[in-house]
């Protein structure tokens, strides 16, 4: 499930967390699911009162815009979005393959090198993370958070750009 390109304009005042959710979830026909009990054991109220007026954003953005000042974040699994404690995201790890991504690639060493060091260190194995980077036949294979790999997807963009 991708909705990272997808444009939206969020306009909510004093909406409750939750209504904000399902009406994101109707416009974009999404599927929210929020870890009640996570999200209620971390002090944070479903009834949060949500408060943006944007437009011209991508979905991925506005969610992000909405959850984690509140210390929330999202894990698309299953066909529905989770939202959860960002804690709790951050532990759901997921494995994803990279190909001819940038001529980088003929070197993935080097690849892998800038990854780990430009895109969030401190989450890799190499100094204590949990996430793990290795060459795979023309690519490479990643162990990493949802939100890390859309930060190495958006890198990987990038670099190819400038190519």
């Amino acid at each position: 499930m991708t909705f990272d390109n997808h444009e939206t304009e969020l306009q909510f005042v004093d909406t409750p967390l939750v209504d904000a959710l399902n009406i994101i979830g109707e416009l974009h026909r999404l599927k929210f699911f929020p870890d009640v009990k996570a999200i209620k054991e971390a002090g944070i109220a479903l009834d949060e009162p949500v408060n943006i007026f944007i437009s011209g954003v991508t979905l991925r953005d506005g969610l992000d815009l909405i959850l984690l000042p509140l210390g929330l974040d999202y894990v698309a699994e299953h066909g529905v979005i989770h939202v959860t404690t960002k804690a709790i995201a951050d532990q759901k790890l997921k494995i994803e393959i990279h190909t001819n991504t940038t001529s980088l690639q003929q070197n993935p060493e080097e690849l892998i090198e800038l990854i780990t060091t430009l895109v969030e260190p401190e989450t890799w194995t190499q100094i204590g993370g949990r996430g793990v980077i290795k060459p795979y036949k023309d690519g490479i294979i990643i162990l990493q958070t949802q939100r890390n790999h859309r930060k190495i997807s958006e890198f990987l963009a990038a670099l190819k750009e400038v190519e």
